[in-house]
């Protein structure tokens, strides 16, 4: 039974041979993956589909599937870059732009919330127009509740 994985394709992973130790109650093999690592295997790890390809060639998916979110829009973020540096717990940090240009950095599970950048959200709550808003004017009162029920923009009546 064991000899009929000799040969066999697991994921990533090419039987090589069954060796003479043993991990519990498991035989264990030396297997290939693809990229050419060679490591042991137990039978339970093959079959079972927990191991599918060698760390190398995990990590290389990883930042495949990463770098495939470039390009795209998710809201109002589109995804400019990957970033070499992490976010939480090691993930992924990508570079995003707001419709209204603004820049930011998101993890990946922050690309789907709907939240836009704190400027679009305060001119959607108090009603000022981009070009006004982009002018900087420092005068701004993002506290005055007055603004969300006007119908233009206090700064140049658009």
């Amino acid at each position: 039974m064991a000899h009929d994985l000799i040969g066999n394709k697991f994921g990533t992973w090419t039987v090589l041979e069954q060796l003479s130790e043993r991990r519990g109650t498991s035989l264990v093999f030396k297997c290939q993956c693809e990229c050419g690592t060679i490591c042991n295997q137990t039978s339970n790890i093959l079959t079972s589909g927990k191991s599918s390809k060698c760390q190398k060639c995990y990590k290389d998916a990883l930042q495949r599937d990463a770098l495939s979110l470039i390009g795209n829009k998710y809201s109002s973020w589109t995804v400019v870059a990957l970033l070499e540096e992490k976010g939480p717990k090691g993930a992924s940090l990508y570079s995003v732009r707001c419709d209204c240009g603004n820049m930011s950095k998101r993890v990946r599970n922050q690309l789907k919330d709907k939240k836009s950048c704190r400027e679009c959200f305060y001119r959607r709550k108090i009603k000022i127009c981009g070009e006004c808003l982009c002018k900087g004017h420092k005068d701004i009162d993002w506290d005055n509740n007055e603004c969300e029920l006007m119908g233009y923009c206090k700064y140049c009546d658009k």
